[in-house]
């Protein structure tokens, strides 16, 4: 299997040393994690049970393989993996500070804060931009009276082209394309991810609706069992900042990386069919059984998101790794 990263000129150098490989001036391709290609042996039922042909970097070796032998818990046991809103025109529907500012403020009503990877940071929240939603309005005539500014500023310039989505109802065309509603309004503690990983946790007022086409919302499933088990650990939320910990290493970065193919910028595919194979530790069990890993949460300070150099060892004492070849 030969791998080449999105790094340019990383398909032309393993080309290169497939070439060498064969005239014999080396016998195996680099070994070091931050190789931009790889040369391995796959087995075709591998292959088969791969979620995609597309290869993987296959830089981990058996380590990652001895961590899914001593445990085979995988994203999909422990969370479940929801897509986010999909606006479908996001020119549209979504909106800056300083245009949500601009608004006149009864019409602000018709916007909720997103969640967008310029707004996570540190393991938390900012909100940096605004989601129309107008579902409930049946007409334009309903939304005319409601938004007047909103609507001849923004949505009747793009009416036509707004009417010719996909999966939207031309006579409905200010609606987004893909609510996802059903577990939008959910009172669960969550992670959510859009070029990085943060918890969330709903708010009273409920203003926080993380949405976009690449967020990934998670809502806890089998974890609830783990932590009542081992309570000492802390609450579900202090379990899933621990998660955002893990998920927000280089570590995880590269394991993901496995199972998943590389999208644009570099960064990971994290649609359900790909993450949910990842294996993961269930960590209130995990930190039961390893001592020198509940110590090392222990010195968290729960009040200030780790490092990314402390975020690595958590992730790598987690995964049995060793820090140095990483």
């Amino acid at each position: 299997m030969l791998w080449a990263s999105e790094v340019p000129g990383a398909a032309s150098a393993s080309l290169r040393a497939i070439r060498k490989k064969r005239e014999g001036r080396i016998v195996d391709p680099p070994p070091a994690l931050e190789s931009p290609w790889a040369l391995y042996r796959l087995t075709s039922s591998e292959l088969l049970n791969r979620p995609t042909w597309l290869p993987a970097p296959g830089l981990l070796g058996p380590a990652l393989a001895r961590f899914s032998d001593s445990s085979p818990v995988t994203v999909s046991d422990v969370f479940s993996v929801k897509l986010g809103i999909r606006a479908g025109d996001r020119e549209v529907f979504v909106i800056d500070t300083k245009q949500y500012d601009d608004l006149p403020a009864r019409e602000r009503s018709g916007f909720k804060p997103i969640a967008e990877k310029d707004g996570i940071d540190g393991g938390g929240i900012v909100a940096t931009r605004y989601l129309f939603l107008a579902a409930r309005y049946r007409s334009g005539r309903r939304i005319g009276r409601a938004f007047p500014v909103i609507l001849r500023a923004i949505l009747l310039p793009r009416k036509s082209t707004l009417a010719q989505r996909q999966r939207v109802d031309p006579k409905r065309w200010w609606r987004l394309a893909e609510a996802r509603n059903t577990w939008r309004n959910r009172k669960d503690p969550r992670i959510v991810s859009r070029g990085g990983f943060a918890q969330w946790v709903r708010c009273r007022c409920g203003r926080h609706l993380h949405s976009s086409t690449s967020i990934r919302v998670v809502f806890s499933t089998r974890l609830r069992q783990d932590i009542a088990q081992n309570r000492r650990f802390g609450t579900l939320a202090d379990v899933l900042r621990l998660y955002c910990i893990l998920f927000s290493s280089d570590v995880f970065f590269r394991i993901v990386r496995e199972f998943s193919t590389n999208a644009s910028g570099g960064q990971v595919d994290l649609q359900q069919k790909y993450l949910n194979l990842v294996p993961i530790p269930l960590l209130p069990s995990w930190l039961a059984a390893n001592r020198e890993l509940s110590s090392m949460t222990d010195k968290f300070d729960p009040n200030v998101f780790p490092t990314l150099s402390e975020r690595n060892a958590f992730a790598a004492r987690c995964y049995g790794l060793d820090t140095n070849t990483l």
